[in-house]
C-alpha cells in the first residue's frame, strides 16, 4: 500500500483509540524512515546521482533498506548504482575508489561470466593500487567470487554442455553413482565437476597457488596433462573432491545461470545450453536484449 493511506489509517488507529480493527500496517517512526530512505534512493538513482550511489552501494547513506518495500529490490538498486558509477568512472569523473570497488563487484555478479571476469580483473588492479581499506579482506572476496566464475567461463568456452534437462545442477556427489555410464561422446553432466582438467595451465597455477586445500593435489599430477586426465576420471578425485568441501561452491555457481534470460545471454555468446521444451523462452524473453516480456505482452503471444 503506499504510504499516505497507510498513515491515514494509522491516524485514523490513533483516532478511535484502539487499532484492533486494522492489522499492523505502519510502525511509526521505523517504517516511516525505512520508506523515506528506500524512496530518497530510489530517486536519486533515477536521475543518475553520482554521489547517491556512491553513498548507496557503500552503505554510508540510505542505510535504512527492506526488500518488502514494494519497487525495485535492494539487488536491482545496487545494480543501478554501480552501473551509474562505472558510467562515471568512464566518462573519466572522480569516483571514490571504495564505491569504485564496490561497483565492479556488484557488476560482476552478472549472468555473463566473461564480462563478471573482466570486472573482478579490475576490481583486482585497483586493489592492487594500494588505495582500497581492509585489503586482505577484499582479496580473499575476490578470490572466492573469480574461483567459481573462472570455472564457468572455462567450461563454456571450451564447448562443455549445461543442459537443465538433465541433473548437472545437483552436483558430483549426487551424480558421482549414474543409473549408467554414459556412451562414448555422449555428454556427461560430471564434466563440469572435472574443472582441473579443462582449466588452462594458467588457471591451475594462479588457483593451487591460491586455493586453501583440506587435501593438496600433488603439483605433478595438475601440470601434467595426461595425468591430470586420467586423475579427474578415476574415484580418487571423487575422493579429493569431496574432501575439500568443492560442490556447494560449483553447484551453486552453475544454478545461479539456470533461467530464461541467463540462457538467452549464455547462448548469444555461442555456449551450449539446453533447456526443457517447456521454457519456451522466446515467449519470455526478448531473443534481442535477453530481457524478460512484460506479463502482458507474453499474455498477447499466448
Amino acid at each position: 500500500m503506499p504510504l499516505l493511506p497507510r498513515l491515514t489509517l494509522l491516524l485514523l488507529c490513533a483516532s478511535l483509540g484502539s487499532c484492533f480493527l486494522f492489522e499492523p500496517i505502519v510502525t511509526f517512526p521505523g517504517e516511516l524512515v525505512l520508506h523515506n530512505s528506500h524512496a530518497r534512493a530510489e530517486a536519486a538513482l533515477a536521475r543518475g546521482d553520482v554521489d547517491a550511489a556512491e553513498g548507496f552501494i557503500t552503505g554510508s547513506r540510505f542505510r535504512h533498506r527492506s526488500n518488502q518495500i514494494p519497487g525495485p529490490s535492494l539487488s536491482e538498486l545496487h545494480a543501478q548504482a554501480a552501473q551509474i558509477l562505472l558510467a562515471a568512472h568512464a566518462r573519466g569523473q572522480a569516483v571514490a575508489p571504495e564505491a569504485l570497488y564496490r561497483a565492479h563487484m556488484v557488476a560482476a555478479e552478472g549472468h555473463d561470466p566473461g564480462a563478471a571476469l573482466e570486472q573482478l580483473d579490475r576490481a583486482q588492479r585497483l586493489l592492487d593500487s594500494g588505495v582500497l581499506t581492509q585489503p586482505e579482506d577484499k582479496r580473499q572476496e575476490i578470490f572466492w567470487q573469480r574461483f567459481p566464475t573462472l570455472l564457468l567461463y572455462r567450461y563454456l568456452e571450451s564447448g562443455g554442455l549445461i543442459d537443465w534437462q538433465s541433473n548437472i545442477g545437483m552436483g558430483l556427489s549426487y551424480l558421482r553413482f549414474p543409473a549408467r555410464e554414459p556412451l562414448p561422446g555422449e555428454p556427461d553432466p560430471r564434466d563440469f565437476y572435472r574443472f582441473p582438467g579443462y582449466l588452462t595451465l594458467a588457471d591451475r597455477e594462479w588457483l593451487f597457488a591460491r586455493l586453501p586445500l583440506r587435501q593438496p593435489l600433488d603439483e605433478a599430477i595438475w601440470r601434467d596433462e595426461a595425468r591430470l586426465q586420467a586423475f579427474i576420471h578415476s574415484a580418487d578425485y571423487y575422493d579429493w573432491y569431496e574432501a575439500n568441501g568443492f560442490d556447494w561452491l560449483l553447484s551453486t555457481r552453475l544454478n545461479a545461470l539456470q533461467g530464461p534470460e541467463q540462457t538467452c545471454i549464455a547462448r548469444r555468446h555461442g555456449y551450449r545450453v539446453q533447456v526443457p521444451a517447456q521454457w519456451d523462452l522466446d515467449d519470455v524473453v526478448d531473443p534481442q536484449t535477453c530481457r524478460r516480456r512484460p506479463p502482458a505482452s507474453i499474455n498477447r503471444r499466448g
